[in-house]
């Protein structure tokens, strides 16, 4: 008489091969969600950068000219006045956009 003892059902080499093939899906799963959180998150940051120059960037570049404008003494009172204009409408605008972008899905 002889005896044939079978593996069971979990002992077999295609169960193995399926957990290994699982597991590793599961991983790459995971790589892949989190590629794509890192590109979000790079897009987002690109807006902002870019928001801010547009919108800073005009701005400060006229409180640069007004302020040459009174240093040379060119309508001092109207210029120094502009600046103080330009800074405000900047700072205002600078807040909004921190706003807007910290509200989850308010942002470009």
């Amino acid at each position: 008489m002889i005896l044939v003892f079978l593996p069971k059902w979990y002992q077999t080499w295609w169960f193995k091969l399926l957990v290994f093939l699982a597991t590793a899906g599961i991983i790459y799963a995971f790589y892949r969600y989190r590629i794509q959180q890192i590109k979000k998150q790079h897009q987002i940051r690109k807006n902002i950068a870019t928001d801010l120059h547009d919108d800073l960037g005009s701005t400060l570049n006229s409180v640069k000219v007004f302020t040459n404008l009174a240093i040379s003494g060119v309508k001092q009172e109207e210029s120094l006045q502009q600046v103080k204009d330009n800074l405000t409408e900047a700072t205002m605008s600078l807040r909004d956009m921190i706003w807007c972008w910290m509200i989850p899905g308010y942002g470009r």
